[in-house]
């Protein structure tokens, strides 16, 4: 559940990227690097989220990279229950600056 919350946030992201940006960021950390983007100003949008909100979906991202990279049974409770109990709230979090975002035209000058 927590890899297909993450993933679906990020495909948001690589569609604005795709489509107000230059495209999605390449290399070894292009997830991290199109978080990161999503924090910021770009060329012809503005950021998409707050940085304290980043912040929070860092962690998403990080357990990401763990369920894709590590086996099943590396994963513990104690490390997953704030991403679990946190997912309610980041998502309402997400929902409302995605909104204010798309409310502003997604691009600048709009």
């Amino acid at each position: 559940m927590l890899h297909s919350f993450y993933n679906g946030i990020e495909n948001i992201f690589k569609r604005v990227a795709q489509e107000l940006d230059a495209g999605p960021p390449e290399g070894e950390f292009w997830h991290r690097d199109l978080l990161d983007a999503m924090m910021v100003l770009g060329k012809a949008r503005p950021a998409v989220l707050s940085g304290e909100l980043g912040e929070r979906l860092e962690d998403y991202l990080q357990f990401r990279h763990l369920f894709r990279h590590s086996y099943v049974f590396d994963l513990r409770w104690e490390r997953l229950k704030p991403l679990v109990l946190g997912c309610e709230e980041t998502l309402r979090l997400f929902e409302e600056q995605l909104d204010g975002f798309l409310r502003s035209g997604g691009a600048q000058g709009e």
